[in-house]
Parts: C-alpha cells; structure tokens; sequence
C-alpha cells in the first residue's frame, strides 16, 4: 500500500494557495531558481571567455580520460599558473553555478515523484481531477511544470551547452567532488544542446528588445527531464479550455482575447514542448491558435523574455502553417495599420484628458468606465507595437517597420505615448485610491444632499398637481416623507440592496417628473436624480477596481525596450526638461517587475524571498540609474560658459558709476540664467518626485546617486578643460598669461555653477566643487611624482633631463614647463623689487 500522504487542507473548501502547499512550494523554488540563473547569467566571469583559459577548462569529454586531460597541465608552468588564476577567482562562481545545477536536478526530481504520486492517487482526499478542478490548484500546478520548461530556455539561452561543460568540470576538478549525488543528472543537464541558429539573429533590426529568447530543438532540451504525460496532456487540455487566471473579464472586446489570455498563453507554449504530439497535429494546433496566437506571434513567456513562434516552430510543419493561416502578410499589414493609426489618435485624445484641471476625483467618479477603456486601448497598441516591431522573422518584422515608416510612428511616438499612458494610470490609481479611502464619507455627502432636496420637495409639493400622481391612499408630501427615511436607512457596506432601493426611488422619481408642471419642482426632482446616480457611483467602488487596473496596465513584456528607450529620452530632455516631471509614472508602470516574481515565494513565505527580491530591485534600481544617467550631463551643461562668466565682473567691483548701471545690469545673460536655474528647478523637482515615489519600493537613494553622479561629470569637465591648457613646448608671456586667465575664469564658473546648484538642487554645491578641484589636482601631483620618480630612477640622468617637462601627462608638469621656460636664468632674470622674472 501506498504512504498516506494528505496535502494539508484540501478539502471541499479550497480556495487559497496554501490549500496546497507542496505545489506552492515547487512554484516558489522555480522562481528562485529563475532569478539564481539569471543572476549568473549576468555575472559570467570573464576567463571562462578568454581563449587563454581554453587549454585549462575542459568539457564533459573529460571523464572519457581524465588521466590524460590532467597530464596536459602538470609540469608546465604557464598552465599551472592559469589554473591557480581561475582558482583563486571563479571558485566561489562556480560553486554557486554548481549549486543551481543540483538544485534543478533536485527541484525536477522531487517534483516527477509528486507527480506520480498524485497521478497514481496516493494522496489521501486528492487527486489529479481535484487539483485541476480547484483554481488555485491547476494555475500552481501549470507554473510548477511551465516554470521548470522557462528555466531550461533560459538556461540555454544566456549560458550555453559549451560553457556550462566547462564551469561543471571546472569546479568538479578543482574541488575534488565527483563523487557527488545526482552527478549523472547535472551532467545531462549541463550537456550541450544544439546552439541557436538561423533566422533568430536580427542584428539588423531597427528596434531590437532583448528579452527576445530563442532555443533550437526544445523538445530534445525538454526530453532530458520529462514529465508524466498524462498529467501534461490534462494541464494542456486545461490551458487550451479554461481561463485559469479569470482575466478574460478584463477585456470584454473579443478582439482583446488573446491579450487577456496571454498569461496561460506562455505557458502553454512551453508544455508544447513535453507533448509535441501537439504540435503536429494540425487540427488542434488550428484550435490553439485561433483562441491565443490569433492576432499576435510574439508571445512572452517570462517577465519580459519572449519568443517568436514564427522561429520558434519552424520546425513544425503543422503549427507554423496553422499559424501563418492566421497571421498572414496581409493581416499583419492591417493590423499595424490599425494600430499605427491609433497612435496618433490615442495620444491626442490622452493630451486633453491629461491637460490641467480635468482629471479630478469627480472626474474620475463620473467617467470611470471611459478612463478604463482608454487606458486598456492605449496598452493594447502599445503591447502589440513593442512586441512585434522587435519579432525575430525578417519577413514580419520587415513589415511592421515599414508601416510605421510610411505612417510616421517610431519609438519616439510609442514612447511618447508610453510616458502619457503611464501618466493617466498613475493619476487615475492615485485619485481611484483617495475616492476608495473617502467611500463613506462621499455616501454620507451624497445621502445628506438628497435627503435635503427630497425635504425641499416634501415642503412644497401642494396644489392641484399631486393629486394627478398614482400614489395610493397617501399624499405626495408624506410620501417624500417616507421617501427621504428609506434613503437616510440606507448602508454603502450592503451593495445589493441598497443599489436596489436607489433604482427604485429613482424610478419614482422620474414617474413623479413626468407628471409634474412645474419648473421648479421639476428642477429639485432633476438635482435628486443627479444626486442618486451619484450614490450608484458611489456604491460602484472597491477594490477590484484595483486589481483590474493592475490587469490591464501590465508592462512587463516592454522592459526589455527601456534601455533602447533611454537614448530617446535624453534627447527629450534635452530639448524639454520637463520630460523629468514624468519619469517616475514612466518608471512605476514596470513596477510589476518588483512584485510577479516574488509572489510565490512571499504566499510560501520562503526564506530566498530576500535574495530574490534584492536580485530584481537591484535590476530595477540599476536600469533607472542608467536611464537617468544623462541628467548629470544635462544639468551641467544647461549653463553656457558665456553667461556664467559675464558674472565674474560683479565680484570684483565695488562701486559702478550711474550712467554705466544699464550696462552692468546684462539683461540678455540675466535672463538666460533665469531660463537656465527655471530648467534646473524642474529637473530637481522631477528628481525629487522620483525619490519620493521610489521610497519603500528600492533602496536607492536618488539624491545621493545624484550628488555622486555630478561629481563624476564635474570632474570630467575639469579635467578635459585643464587639458586643453597644453600647449606647444616653447610659447611667449602673453600666450601663456591669456591661456591662465582663461583656464581662471572657466574654473569661477564652474564654482559659481555649483553654487546655483546647492540652491536648486539641495546638494553641497560649494564642498562638491572644492572636494573634485582638489581631487583632481591631486591626481595631477601624483602623476606628475610618478614621472618624476621614473625619470630620478634612469640609470644616467642629467639635472636637464631630471627638470623635462616637456612631454608632462597633465596640467600640472605643461604648467611648470611653461614656469621652467620663462624663468631660464639665460633668458630672464628676477628683478627682487618687482618681485618677478
């Protein structure tokens, strides 16, 4: 008999992921195995791709003889020392590398025995149909076996077959474990598979996102460690049936179903792969199509990582023909016309809605549906250009370039109607929250304010008209009476009845208008109208609301874009700064990057929750710094030196005559500096609303990595500019003064610049300036002695040669080459009372 096992809490009434949580806790592992390999991934160390370590990193072909792989290395010494090299360097890499290897092995074999385990119903009150039938437990079931299938692409993908053989057998020599469990499977695990080729290498794309993943022959990676295929087969009959993530209510247009389900649509591409049989079947891949891939080829199935089917199942006859049914040339032509044309549309309509004084909580309470539906046309244009302008087939994607070329939509346009898009979200939510948090008191406003029309009408409702009302056996004004007691008895926390009750009375209401010929009373019926409909508003807020917006403003297929994007909007701030003011909606609508893959792991309340979640803020944080890098650049080149330096008179001056006042007023440069601290000012204020927005959800402090960055730039500039002070070995007094003074006054303007700066910015603009001057003079002494000491070192050194300054590497030895020069006791001589040469 079997082990009694019992899944903790399943039962009739399972509704939560914790209802089942060894699935919970697979999903959790495969996330943190995810992050572990992209964490590597990006870290490669660099001997294992420097052609001098290929005589010391072998590939599985070692254990066919290792004696004679060894043999190679001992007694020669140039070898032994590479080796010591990548043993003092990449050890710890490779343990780590080592450890992920086993922890996939492990991860497939603990999770190919649950399976059939549970296929075999060896689990008390569970089994597979039960699982499958409780929603939780077919979406934790799909990510536990899909997740594993996205580790391996990836894994593939960022690390090759070559280089995994060569970090395995690194480390198992170097630490001497070949005698480790599971070593048979890490081998088969590591083992190259066949390397991406063919029409995948876009390096000609205009527009290259990558996230864009592409693994030859799958199904041989995927039949290395396979699954029970029944339990695949009943996964995939789920995916290919259900809505398992209950998004398709989200998007009420059928046109929008295949974003709806373009969740499950990933991972529905990666179980293709342990059941190919699919795929070569004709009739079920026309079905599969037609409901998920009808409208769109480039499917992402992790994060922001995607593929192209057009690539991807070239190999298969029978998928690739269903598909290019669907998405033929001429429907991709249409369909980004379609969408190229509702770029300029879509942003011309959010323009007016963003434009001041619109959006209000009033707003937002009485168009709440056309703000949802803006916002989901607006991330449907944009998901479908940002997927497909990057697609991996040459001859789909030479088509959605060229439409966009001939309607005039670029990047610059989809990231202008990115940045307005995240905008309106960011808005909307924020006003959406402060309606939720004020729900009570918005009822008991709108209920005050009807019960006092409705006594207003109770006390003038007299004379011959009231009585052609139907109300039986009561009059008129008793019955507002009554009227306005219902209203006052009804709760905003009872939904049903009480959107009942005010349908009710509003259809009275209207019966009561009609029949009224009076003005004025039916002006106070008009208002008591307004004013319940105002409550049915009211009564429409909660928190699904919130959920849905997270639903239908999910940007994390286009992360892959946001380094492309940055390059434009440099050049956007560059031309406008107040582009700045915008940067952190731009940045919050990728917050979802933060939270999808570390959701798991917090509902298993697993200890990796920390190092995973440090691993992609840590992306997050990076990818915001490299973004805003050019801000530093901008800002200190937002003064012209011509404007800074027309200052430097006042300093000197202590008294100016009347008629010469205008002159020394300087309207002109008076005014370019006001533009210039005006752009520095919204540029700090944007700077200061990212770092307010970002507190709590990264550990970045932009303020210092601002301080930081504006050191770096400023150093920069001090540095090109003293070196523009060389000059030629031999020059007069006067070229050598006029160069100084001008070097003199670049420098006073850089003070004076970083003073601006202390003001606007709210950094230590004066200690900045002092602490880099003094640091790069610094520098120019140290390099300067180093010469020197290099020279005083020779082995026959004459005081001629000891005092060349000729061929200084800075500013400081060109200086006293110039010094050395004019003061040549053969060509000069001091004269004491002067004090000078």
């Amino acid at each position: 008999m079997g082990p009694s096992k019992n899944l903790a809490g399943l039962g009739e009434d399972d509704d939560t992921v914790a209802s089942f949580p060894e699935l919970l806790n697979f999903c959790s592992r495969a996330q943190t195995l995810i992050a572990e390999l992209l964490l590597l991934s990006d870290r490669i160390r660099p001997e294992f791709l420097d052609r001098r370590f290929d005589a010391v990193l072998f590939d599985l072909r070692y254990f066919d003889s290792p004696n004679d792989f060894e043999s190679r290395i001992e007694g020669n010494e140039e070898l032994e020392a590479l080796e010591d090299c990548l043993r003092e360097s990449c050890s710890a890499y490779m343990q780590r590398f080592f450890l992920l290897m086993n922890g996939a092995v492990i991860y497939h074999l603990e999770l190919l025995k649950y399976l059939n385990d549970l296929q075999e119903g060896l689990y008390v009150q569970c089994t597979l149909d039960r699982v499958l039938d409780n929603e939780y437990g077919q979406q934790l079931l799909t990510e536990s076996i899909a997740l594993f299938g996205c580790m391996l692409i990836l894994m593939e993908h960022f690390m090759s077959g070559h280089l995994r053989e060569k970090l395995l057998v690194a480390h198992l020599r170097h630490d001497c474990c070949f005698d480790s469990p599971n070593l048979e499977h890490i081998c088969l695990l590591c083992r190259a598979h066949v390397p991406p080729s063919g029409p995948f290498h876009h390096a000609t794309s205009p527009f290259i996102n990558s996230g864009m993943v592409s693994v030859q022959k799958t199904e041989d990676l995927f039949a290395r460690f396979p699954f029970p295929k029944l339990v695949v087969d009943a996964v995939i009959h789920r995916l290919r049936n259900d809505d398992l993530y209950n998004q398709v209510h989200h998007y009420p247009d059928p046109q929008n179903r295949t974003v709806a389900l373009s969740l499950q649509s990933g991972y529905l591409y990666i179980l293709l792969f342990y059941s190919p049989e699919f795929l070569r079947n004709g009739f079920v891949m026309r079905e599969i199509v037609d409901r998920f891939f009808k409208d769109c080829w480039v499917v992402p199935i992790f994060l922001h990582f995607v593929v192209d089917l057009f690539v991807s199942w070239d190999a298969y006859k029978e998928a690739k023909a269903s598909l290019s049914s669907c998405v033929s040339p001429t429907f991709i032509w249409d369909r980004c016309q379609y969408h190229c044309t509702k770029v300029t549309h879509l942003s011309s309509e959010l323009g007016s809605v963003l434009s001041n004084c619109v959006l209000t909580k009033d707003y937002v309470l009485d168009n709440s549906q056309y703000l949802v539906s803006l916002i989901r046309d607006c991330n449907m244009t944009l998901r479908w250009l940002l997927l497909h302008r990057a697609s991996g087939d040459k001859r789909s994607r030479d088509i959605v370039t060229s439409v966009g070329l001939a309607l005039q939509v670029d990047e610059n346009n989809l990231l202008q109607l990115l940045l307005k898009t995240s905008q309106l979200e960011f808005k909307v939510k924020q006003l959406y929250v402060e309606l939720l948090e004020s729900k009570e008191a918005l009822w008991l406003e709108k209920k005050l304010c009807i019960s006092n029309c409705i006594e207003e009408l109770s006390a003038h409702c007299f004379g011959s008209w009231a009585s052609s009302c139907k109300i039986k056996n009561e009059s008129l004004n008793d019955w507002f009476r009554k009227l306005s007691t219902e209203i006052q008895s009804l709760d905003c926390t009872r939904t049903g009845s009480s959107s009942r009750a005010i349908y009710r009375v509003l259809s009275a209401l209207k019966d009561v208008e009609q029949s009224c010929p009076i003005d004025q009373i039916k002006q106070w019926l008009f208002e008591a109208q307004k004013y319940l409909q105002d409550m049915i508003k009211v009564l429409s807020l909660d928190d699904g609301a919130m959920s849905a917006f997270s639903v239908i403003t999910d940007a994390l297929y286009a992360w892959g874009y946001v380094a492309r994007f940055g390059e434009v909007l440099g050049k956007n701030i560059e031309q406008d700064p107040s582009v700045v003011l915008s940067l952190h909606t731009y940045f919050l609508k990728f917050g979802l990057l933060l939270n999808v893959p570390v959701r798991r792991i917090e509902q298993n309340q697993s200890s990796d929750l920390l190092c995973v979640s440090n691993y992609y803020s840590s992306k997050y944080a990076a990818q915001i710094c490299a973004t805003l890098e050019i801000i530093p650049v901008i800002l200190l080149g937002i003064y012209t030196d011509d404007d800074l330096q027309a200052q430097q008179p006042f300093h000197l001056l202590s008294r100016i005559a009347k008629d010469s006042l205008p002159e020394f007023m300087q309207l002109d440069q008076q005014l370019n500096l006001a533009r210039a601290a005006n752009k520095i000012s919204i540029i700090s204020e944007g700077v200061l609303v990212m770092s307010r927005n970002f507190r709590g959800l990264i550990s970045l402090d932009l303020k210092d990595w601002l301080e930081g960055q504006v050191r770096k730039e400023l150093s920069k500039r001090l540095e090109n500019k003293m070196k523009s002070f060389f000059l030629l070995p031999n020059v007069g007094y006067d070229i050598l003064e006029v160069n100084l003074r001008t070097l003199s006054a670049y420098i006073l303007s850089q003070l004076q610049m970083m003073e601006s700066f202390q003001d606007l910015l709210h950094i230590p603009g004066n200690r900045i300036w002092e602490e880099t001057f003094a640091k790069v003079l610094k520098q120019c002494a140290e390099k300067e002695h180093a010469a020197f000491i290099k020279r005083k070192q020779g082995s026959i050194v004459s005081v001629t040669q000891l005092n060349d300054f000729s061929k200084a590497p800075t500013f400081y030895g060109h200086l006293l080459h110039q010094l050395l020069h004019l003061t040549d006791p053969s060509q000069s001589m001091f004269i004491e009372p002067m004090s000078g040469w």
